[in-house]
């Protein structure tokens, strides 16, 4: 699968104002590729219902070549859970949505990839696939006023995301906060498991850092147990996550 973006976390006093400030949703990213829907791992999504549900949408955007980069979720269910029926082949589900935040268009700044994504929205008229709520956001009282919002409902929400209007699709890296390409800021939560594999951080790259990056953690959800992939770059200095691969 075609190399996708990634998220910086914020630093509000270094980035650039205005932005456009995104609700980050509380499920598992997809994209459109090769005829079916795909995780960010470049995993194709397991489960057959969900590929199912959204036959009509993959179909629709390889006619037009559109690749839309969506959360999956599942109404009133957190990432836990949904993590584990995208990753299972046969489990049915109710509630499935696609909240698109973006477009793969190279050379096209931010706020024309949010106008198309909307345009898509539009033509497909599906009470299942929605356009992320936005706002334009002037500087950081702003900005952290809206992630002080979300964090209010927090409700099918897992914090926010923050983007220059003029800034490029970076795929395959992480944007500096000058840039802001795509930054974000996660709500930090509390959870419980066992750890099953740890994930080795990488560079730009892709050389080897000799730290975890994340790991993949085994809870209970509904009495079954479900794997779930938990980032370690928030809340844990450079020590301890060299700690945790050495001791993985």
């Amino acid at each position: 699968m075609r190399p996708v973006q990634y998220a910086t976390e914020i630093d509000y006093d270094r980035c650039p104002y205005p932005l456009i400030g995104l609700v980050k949703y509380d499920g598992v990213f997809g994209t459109v590729w090769n005829g079916a829907l795909y995780t960010r791992e470049g995993n194709r999504v397991s489960n057959i219902y969900i590929q199912r549900q959204f036959a009509d949408f993959v179909a629709y955007c390889d006619e037009h070549g559109h690749e839309p980069e969506f959360e999956i979720t599942i109404e009133g269910k957190d990432f836990n859970f949904t993590s584990g029926v995208v990753r299972s082949k046969d489990v049915g589900i109710v509630g499935c949505q696609l909240r698109i935040f973006d477009m793969h268009i190279k050379q096209m700044y931010f706020k024309f990839r949010l106008a198309r994504a909307s345009k898509l929205v539009a033509a497909l008229d599906r009470r299942d696939i929605k356009l992320a709520e936005w706002k334009p956001i002037a500087n950081k009282a702003e900005a952290v006023a809206f992630h002080a919002a979300n964090y209010a409902k927090r409700a099918g929400t897992d914090g926010s995301i923050f983007r220059a209007p003029f800034s490029y699709y970076k795929a395959g890296g992480r944007p500096s906060n000058a840039e802001a390409n795509l930054l974000r800021d996660k709500f930090v939560k509390e959870m419980g498991g066992v750890i099953t594999a740890v994930h080795e951080s990488v560079d730009k790259h892709g050389v080897p850092k000799g730290m975890a990056h994340s790991v993949t953690l085994e809870v209970m959800v509904d009495g079954k147990p479900v794997l779930t992939d938990i980032t370690m770059t928030k809340g844990l200095t450079n020590a301890d996550r060299v700690s945790l691969w050495l001791e993985r």
